[in-house]
């Protein structure tokens, strides 16, 4: 039963049923979380092909979602949360941006942020410095509001075709494998991703379920959440600071930092010891209070007029370190973000750590893609024979899900890679060893980034005050730009690179043990240097006057 059929008649046929299959698959993934790491893998599960369903524990509100990007129909309509939302803004830098890159809407969220080159370091002298993130004039990082991401993340993830779910508890995970939540809604047999923050309780299920280590730290400093509003200016924004710069009030235990809003504002945070900020909250008057931060922070106080406010309505957030062995449960269960591995917001890798997570779990889907054979049609220029009955298969991804040619030229031709792509092989991607291989890769990673910020806490809070750091840090940025393939600063490693997170430190390690003995040459010399200058000056001087004496 073969029947001859034109170029044009097969790619349309055969375009019609193959993206049909592409649009359904076997698999729906569960995603727990609809936070900025649970909307992104949204988008990265829904590129294979599979469905997606994000399930959120806050509220949200019916809106008319607005166009993100040309793709993007004004039409739509979907759920944003309207809960209490975190005003701490993110610094997104290049890892983060290499995630987004791959889902194409990096520029959709840069459009929403402002750059930021340099640390602007408000001293308590009164006195300032500048100090450049990387040592090229292309490295910055990037201020944007977490609720925008959120928001941009969930309106491009809705028009893509992720189903969310708003108002439900995940509690549990019944006889059949089906996520359960408390407003009595079941979810589907599909794998699980736990991407619900560092009170998951994605992983509180999977704890019931195995042996696992989980390690919890809390950091004596606590945060609470500060603003400076937009400068009087009725043509365009206004900033009262220096724009493109993160600014550091550095005073020991306490800190203060301000990144710069697209409307002209700042957000700012207080960091200081909880008990401190406990005490000052429940027992210190507000002229105390006010009298506290003026006393360290002056020239900020003057420009935030609504800080006393801000401060006792905001209330005082904890600090937390998060490691968890394994972070997968069989072929079920998988956590990531801060699930898996929170940190402290100092070296401003959470998020971007987040995204890689998702980044990180796609290539090792693609290497198992890429070890799936593709079965490819090939066509003649002219005429050919085409098996109507197979072409008449059935969409389901597991039976007959390719298509058998005959062709009149050997060289093949007619179809464009897309519809070529269109008709390869269903990829269903084996969970099992994805969830495995991601455990033990990426918690490495991760375990050393929690190092890594603790470190840059305290680079924040005082040696970015020290001349001593100052003088080492103008140091390594002469030797960086000299063997710039040989030496990178600490900085540039964990901001401005893919390097793993605790390959980073272990170069770290070896390149401060070869910065200190540069220093201390360099130190060394000088004070012979200037020895020698002294001891020559001594003796011109003596041979001077003795010749003057005999003459």
């Amino acid at each position: 039963k073969k029947k001859l059929a034109t170029i044009q008649q097969v790619k349309q046929r055969v375009s019609t049923k193959f993206k049909r299959m592409r649009q359904k698959s076997d698999t729906t993934v569960n995603i727990i979380g609809g936070g900025p790491c649970g909307n992104l893998l949204a988008l990265y599960m829904l590129s294979y092909g599979l469905e997606v369903d994000v399930y959120e524990l806050r509220s949200g509100a019916d809106v008319e979602l607005k166009s993100a990007d040309n793709d993007i129909e004004k039409s739509s309509r979907g759920r944003l949360t309207s809960a209490r939302r975190r005003s701490i803004n993110l610094a997104l830098s290049y890892r983060g941006l290499r995630a987004l890159e791959r889902v194409g809407i990096a520029d959709l969220i840069l459009r929403e942020s402002i750059e930021m080159h340099s640390r602007f370091v408000h001293l308590a002298d009164g006195t300032t410095a500048i100090q450049r993130y990387g040592t090229n004039a292309d490295e910055s990082i990037y201020s944007v509001s977490r609720p925008r991401v959120v928001e941009l993340l969930a309106q491009v993830a809705s028009e893509r075709g992720v189903h969310y779910h708003y108002n439900e508890k995940f509690i549990g995970i019944d006889v059949d494998g089906c996520p359960t939540f408390a407003s009595g809604k079941k979810g589907n047999t599909g794998p699980i991703f736990g991407c619900d923050g560092a009170f998951s309780a994605t992983r509180k299920v999977m704890e019931r379920r195995g042996r696992y280590d989980i390690h919890i730290w809390y950091a004596k400093q606590g945060y609470k959440e500060l603003s400076i509003p937009a400068a009087p200016c009725k043509e365009k924004e206004a900033w009262l600071l220096p724009k493109n710069y993160l600014h550091i009030w550095p005073r020991g235990e306490i800190m203060l930092i301000a990144l710069p809003n697209i409307d002209g504002s700042f957000t700012a945070t207080l960091f200081a010891p909880c008990e401190l900020l406990e005490a000052m909250e429940k027992r210190w008057s507000r002229e105390r209070v006010e009298s506290f931060l003026f006393q360290h922070f002056p020239d900020a106080v003057q420009i935030m007029p609504t800080i006393l406010d801000d401060f006792f309505a905001n209330p005082t957030s904890p600090l937390l370190q998060l490691t968890l062995n394994p972070w997968h449960w069989q072929n079920k269960i998988l956590c990531i973000g801060d699930a898996s591995h929170a940190t402290v917001p100092f070296y401003g890798q959470g998020m971007n750590a987040a995204f890689e997570d998702c980044l990180a779990f796609a290539e090792i889907l693609d290497k198992q893609k890429s070890s799936t054979e593709s079965r490819k049609i090939f066509t003649s220029s002219t005429n050919f024979v085409l098996d109507v009955d197979v072409v008449s298969l059935s969409p389901s991804p597991k039976e007959n899900n390719h298509v058998t040619v005959k062709t009149n030229n050997a060289n093949g031709g007619g179809l464009s890679d897309d519809e070529q792509h269109l008709i390869s092989r269903h990829f269903e991607p084996d969970f099992t060893a994805a969830f495995a291989a991601m455990s033990d890769s990426r918690r490495i990673a991760a375990d050393g980034l929690s190092t890594l910020a603790v470190m840059n806490y305290h680079d924040m809070a005082q040696n970015t005050a020290s001349k001593l750091y100052r003088y080492r840090k103008a140091v390594e940025h002469i030797v960086a730009s000299f063997a710039p393939r040989l030496w990178r600063p600490l900085y540039s490693m964990v901001t401005f690179s893919r390097m793993p997170y605790d390959q980073v430190l272990e170069r770290h390690h070896m390149q401060e043990k070869f910065l200190s003995a540069i220093c201390a040459s360099l130190a060394f010399g000088t004070a012979a240097l200037i020895a020698a200058l002294a001891s020559r000056g001594s003796s011109l001087l003596f041979l001077s006057k003795y010749f003057y004496v005999s003459k």
